[in-house]
């Protein structure tokens, strides 16, 4: 004899909360992986600025500039300060990202070459 399951308001209430744990988990999984660790960084200036403004911006955080990225407003800059990233916010940029974000920055450091 087969019984017809019926869903009660605590399996759905389960179901929300299974789904609202996994999507925290990776939410935080993004912001760990997206937080800027080591001398390169994404930069993030105002949306459809110059990419005279974005080095500007980068160079009053006195760090140098890189290459760019998708969008004029998004560089990839260069600092062996610790507080790179925190001059870059002050400076006026929207985010300041890992620069894993972007491929890039995946070349070799010019002292670890080969010779």
């Amino acid at each position: 004899m087969a019984k017809a399951f019926a869903v009660d308001s605590t399996t759905q209430m389960n179901w929300k909360i299974v789904a609202s744990g996994f999507l925290a988990m990776i939410l935080l999984v993004t912001w760990m992986w997206s937080v800027p660790r080591g001398a390169f960084v994404v930069v993030v200036a105002r949306p459809f600025t110059t990419i005279q403004s974005t080095w500007s911006l980068i160079a009053d955080a006195d760090g140098s500039f890189v290459s760019t990225g998708i969008a004029p407003w998004v560089a990839v800059a260069y600092s062996n300060a610790p507080s790179f990233p925190a001059r870059l916010r002050s400076a006026g940029a929207l985010l300041v990202l890992n620069a894993d974000l972007i491929s890039t920055c995946q070349q070799e450091n010019s002292d670890e070459r080969p010779r």
